[in-house]
C-alpha cells in the first residue's frame, strides 16, 4: 500500500493476464499516489479501452499524449516513469526517466485514435428512454 510502482506492476500484470477492470482499477491507485507520473496514465487508458470504457480511454490516453508531445509531433517524445519496482532506490535517486520512443509514440497515437472511434460508434447507438428513441449522445446532452 502507499506505493505507486508496485501498484503500476500489478497493473501492467493484470493488463497482461486479460483482466482490464482490476488492471484499471490499480492503474487508477498508482496515477492517485503519482500524479505527476504518466506511466499509469497509460496503463489506465489502455486498460479502461480494453474494459469498453472508451471516455475513460480517450481521457486518459489525451493526457498522456500532451504530456509527452504537447505541441511539437516531431519532437521527441518522453513519458515520464517513476522508480522501477525492482530498482527504487537507483531510480528515485536519478528522478524520472524517459520511457517511450517514437514508435511508441504512435502506438499511444492509434490506441487514442481507436478510443475516440469506438466512443463514437457508441455514442450512435439508439435506446429507448421513457418511449422516446434517441442516440447515446443525444441522451447525454439531455
Amino acid at each position: 500500500p502507499g506505493c505507486a510502482p508496485h501498484y503500476e506492476a500489478l497493473a501492467q500484470c493484470l493488463l497482461e493476464m486479460g483482466e482490464p477492470e482490476a488492471a484499471a482499477a490499480e492503474a487508477a491507485e498508482a496515477c492517485e499516489l503519482a500524479p505527476d507520473w504518466t506511466a499509469p496514465l497509460l496503463t489506465l487508458g489502455r486498460a479502461s479501452l480494453n474494459a469498453g470504457r472508451f471516455a475513460d480511454a480517450v481521457l486518459s490516453l489525451r493526457a498522456v499524449l500532451d504530456a509527452v508531445a504537447p505541441q511539437d509531433s516531431d519532437a521527441s517524445a518522453e513519458v515520464m516513469s517513476g522508480p522501477a519496482v525492482h530498482d527504487a532506490a537507483t531510480s528515485a535517486s536519478q528522478g524520472w526517466a524517459p520511457l517511450l520512443d517514437a514508435v511508441e509514440v504512435e502506438e499511444l497515437r492509434q490506441d487514442l485514435s481507436r478510443a475516440e472511434q469506438l466512443l463514437l460508434q457508441e455514442d450512435e447507438r439508439e435506446l429507448v428512454v421513457n418511449g422516446a428513441r434517441m442516440t447515446i449522445a443525444q441522451w447525454r446532452i439531455g
